[in-house]
């Protein structure tokens, strides 16, 4: 059942006709922290919309492994599946949770009778479409201009600012298989920063300072 703060962060992007019908059409899904939501090759039904908790969106390479693309949060969703229900595509993508989340999935029908039918739907798809795009150009600005130093700081204070906590539970070798680096680059980047006191490294964790 959706509840009332879920209603609430609805109704700041959508009207309450296409709420009504969010109600009516779609359930909500609970998964637990590490949980793969969508998987490589996957046959994509169903837009989600994140509620609560933190998914992040891996993409895999032949050459580099795998590698972070970007997060998606609360009220966000992910545009990657749009694309490929419209075009009918298996994933190309994983999305695994970064925290415990709650979604709602909307079928592919609904989001395309949607994209005709509401304007608030089609301006929500449209700027996802545009934040993503915006993640992921400072993403290879990021790999192009940025020194590993800068890039590793960056992902710190963007994960801390969306899990919404000083400390991230994490490990050297985690970070470093999203980042497309080694887990000795890392470990020393992140003494570093230790030493400038940016962070404080623990067992399993980091917390910001």
């Amino acid at each position: 059942m959706i509840e009332k703060k879920h209603i609430d962060l609805l109704s700041l992007k959508f009207e309450k006709s296409i709420i009504d019908e969010i109600k009516s059409s779609s359930e909500i899904h609970e998964f637990k922290d590490g949980d793969i939501i969508i998987n490589y090759g996957d046959s994509l039904k169903h837009v989600p919309i994140v509620l609560e908790g933190v998914i992040k969106v891996m993409k895999e390479d032949k050459d580099y492994g795998e590698g972070l693309l970007y997060y998606i949060k609360d009220g966000d969703t992910c545009s990657v599946t749009t694309s490929c229900l419209s075009g009918f595509k298996q994933s190309n993508v994983k999305a695994v949770c970064e925290t415990d989340v709650k979604i709602i999935l909307i079928s592919s029908s609904k989001m395309n009778e949607w994209m005709s039918k509401y304007v608030s739907w089609r301006s929500f798809i449209i700027s996802s479409y545009q934040q993503r795009f915006d993640e992921l150009f400072n993403v290879i600005n990021s790999i192009s201009f940025d020194n590993l130093e800068q890039r590793i700081d960056y992902y710190i204070h963007k994960k801390s600012s969306l899990l919404k906590s000083k400390k991230i539970i994490t490990t050297h070798e985690e970070i470093a298989k999203e980042l497309s680096t080694s887990r000795v680059v890392v470990s020393r980047i992140l003494k570093l920063l230790e030493n400038k006191s940016v962070v404080k490294l623990g067992r399993n964790y980091i917390e910001v300072l």
